[in-house]
C-alpha cells in the first residue's frame, strides 16, 4: 500500500508518476521536502534538461540555483520578476533596494529644500510668486516610496574573536568516534582560521565528532587535543531547549550586564530581533528564534572556535542569510555540520565528508565538490581525499627547512612531484592575481547605475571565475594523482 511508504518514498513515487506524463507545464510545490540528497541531485539534473515549462515553489535555495532561470517574488501584494537563479535574484534585489534608497534620499533632500524656500519667501510680497512656483513644482513631484528594508541583516565589518588561538586549533590522531561503538576513524589537523563544513548521511558520526571535539563525548579510541588558548563556542539542537519567563531583551541583558540597553537592542537587531520581538518571552520563541538568540549570545561572547551542529535548522531564509553573512565576517575557526547545501556553499571553504565509516577531506568549497562528484559519476576516486593524508601533508609543511632539504635529497619521487605541482600552481596563482585585481577595478557608481557596464563586468567576472575554477581543478587533479600514488605504494 502507498500509505506504508515513508514521506520521502511517497514524494519519489508522486514525482515519478508526474515526470513520466511529461506535462507541458510542471507544477512543483516544495519538491525537495523529504528527499535524500542523491534524489534531489538527480531531480536537479532532470529539470535542467526538461523540455517543457516548470513552475517551482521551494525554500531550497541551492535547488533553485540549479534549476531556475527566472525568479518571481510576491512583494507588497505584487509579483516582481527577477531574471536568473536564486543567487541572481538576491543580488538584484539588494541592488534595487540600494538604488531606491539613493533615489529616495535625493528626492527627500530636494523636497526639504523646496519646503524651506517656500517657508522663507511665502510671506514676502516680492518673493510670493517665486514661493508659489516652488509650491507647484513640489506638488508635481512624483513621490518615490521609501524602500523596504532587506529581510536579512548583512554584516559588513569583521567579527573577530576575543583573543587568538594557537596555529593548530584541533588535532586528532587515529580518533575513533561514536557512542557505544565506533562510527568512524579519522586523523586530522584544523588550522586557525579554517572554515570547514562537515557533510554526510545521518548516523555517519558527524554529530559525534563535534561532541567529541567539544569535550562532551569521550573518544572510543585514539586521541583528540585542542590547541593553546582555544575557546570553544558549541551549538546543537539540545542547546536551543531554552525555557525562561524573561523577555528576549531581559534574557540577553542578564547574560551581558555590562552592555547598555541600546547596545543590547543593536546586537539583537543584527540577529533580526527588532521592535516587539524583543518583548517576546523566551519560552514562547520558535525553534528558529531560539537558535538565533543563542547564536547572538555566542557571537557576543566571541569564541575563537565555533563547533555548530545544524545551526540553520528551523530557520527561515532571512535568518539563514543573516547567519551566512555573520560567518563570512567571522575571522576565527569554524567547524559545522549542515544539510543545507546553500549554507555550506556560502560558509565553508573546505569539506569533511563522512561516508561508509570513513572520512574524507576535500580542500575546496561545496560547488567544487559537487562538480567533481558529477564528473566522477558517483565512483570513488580523487574527488575525495582521506583526512589522514591531508593531515600528513599539513604536517610536512611544518618540518624545518633543513630537514625538508634532506627529504628532497633522499626522495627523487618527491622532488619530481614538487616540480610537477609548481607547473600547475604558477598558472593558478597568475589567474588568482588577475581575478583579485579585476574585482577591485570596477567603478562602483557605474556598476550600480549603468546596466550595460554591469553586464560587461559580470560577463568578464564569470569568465575569470571559470578559468580560476579550471586552474584549481587542474591543481587538484595533479595533487590527488601524487597523493593516491603514494597511498598505494
Amino acid at each position: 500500500k502507498l500509505s506504508c511508504f515513508s514521506g520521502g518514498e511517497q514524494t519519489k513515487i508522486a514525482l515519478i508518476r508526474l515526470l513520466l506524463e511529461q506535462p507541458d507545464l510542471l507544477l512543483l510545490d516544495e519538491p525537495t521536502n523529504h528527499l535524500d540528497v542523491q534524489t534531489v541531485q538527480w531531480l536537479e539534473q532532470y529539470l535542467k534538461t526538461y523540455p517543457h515549462a516548470a513552475v517551482i515553489v521551494s525554500h531550497d535555495r541551492y535547488f533553485l540555483d540549479q534549476t531556475a532561470d527566472v525568479v518571481y517574488e510576491f512583494q507588497n501584494r505584487t509579483l516582481v520578476r527577477y531574471p536568473g537563479n536564486y543567487t541572481s535574484y538576491r543580488e538584484q534585489k539588494r541592488k534595487n533596494i540600494l538604488l531606491q534608497e539613493k533615489a529616495y534620499r535625493r528626492q527627500q533632500e530636494e523636497i526639504h529644500r523646496l519646503e524651506d524656500l517656500i517657508e522663507r519667501f511665502k510671506h514676502k510680497p516680492k518673493k510670493a510668486a517665486f514661493a508659489r512656483s516652488r509650491k507647484k513644482i513640489l506638488e508635481r513631484i512624483e513621490k518615490i516610496d521609501q524602500p523596504p528594508k532587506d529581510d536579512a541583516h548583512i554584516f559588513t565589518g569583521e567579527l573577530t574573536p576575543a583573543f587568538l588561538s594557537s596555529k593548530w586549533v584541533l588535532e586528532a590522531d587515529r580518533l575513533q568516534i561514536g557512542y557505544d561503538q565506533s562510527l568512524a576513524e579519522l586523523t586530522l589537523r584544523v588550522r586557525r582560521g579554517q572554515k570547514i563544513g562537515v557533510i554526510g548521511p545521518n548516523g555517519a558520526g558527524k554529530s559525534a565528532f563535534l561532541k567529541t571535539a567539544a569535550g562532551l563525548l569521550p573518544p572510543v579510541k585514539g586521541k583528540l587535543t585542542l590547541g593553546l588558548n582555544v575557546d570553544v563556542g558549541y551549538f546543537d539542537q539540545q542547546t536551543i531547549a531554552l525555557s525562561s519567563a524573561q523577555s528576549v531583551l531581559e534574557h540577553f541583558h542578564d547574560s551581558f550586564p555590562s552592555l547598555t540597553e541600546k547596545e543590547v537592542r543593536d546586537i539583537l537587531g543584527a540577529f533580526l530581533f527588532t521592535g516587539k520581538d524583543t518583548t517576546k518571552k523566551v519560552s514562547s520563541l520558535s525553534g528558529g528564534e531560539k537558535s538565533r538568540l543563542i547564536l547572538a549570545e555566542l557571537f557576543q561572547r566571541r569564541p575563537n572556535f565555533f563547533l555548530l551542529d545544524e545551526p540553520t535548522n528551523h530557520m527561515d531564509i532571512p535568518a539563514r542569510e543573516t547567519l551566512e553573512s555573520a560567518f563570512k565576517a567571522y575571522t576565527g575557526t569554524l567547524l559545522f555540520v549542515s544539510h543545507d547545501r546553500y549554507f555550506i556553499r556560502q560558509a565553508a571553504e573546505a569539506l569533511l565528508v563522512f561516508e561508509d565509516h570513513d572520512v574524507f577531506y576535500y580542500p575546496f568549497g561545496y560547488d567544487h565538490y559537487a562538480e567533481r562528484l558529477k564528473h566522477q559519476n558517483g565512483t570513488d576516486g580523487p574527488a575525495r581525499i582521506r583526512a589522514e593524508e591531508q593531515a600528513l601533508i599539513s604536517g610536512l609543511k611544518n618540518v624545518p627547512k633543513a630537514e625538508r632539504h634532506m627529504l628532497k635529497e633522499i626522495s627523487e619521487d618527491q622532488a619530481y612531484a614538487e616540480w610537477q605541482m609548481r607547473l600547475v600552481l604558477e598558472p593558478l596563482r597568475q589567474v588568482q592575481e588577475e581575478l583579485e585585481a579585476f574585482l577591485l577595478s570596477p567603478d562602483p557608481e557605474l556598476l550600480w547605475e549603468d546596466p550595460a557596464y554591469e553586464a560587461d563586468f559580470r560577463k568578464k567576472e564569470a569568465e575569470l571565475y571559470q578559468t580560476y575554477t579550471k586552474r584549481c581543478l587542474d591543481w587538484y587533479e595533479k595533487w590527488s594523482e601524487f597523493t593516491f600514488d603514494n597511498m598505494h605504494r
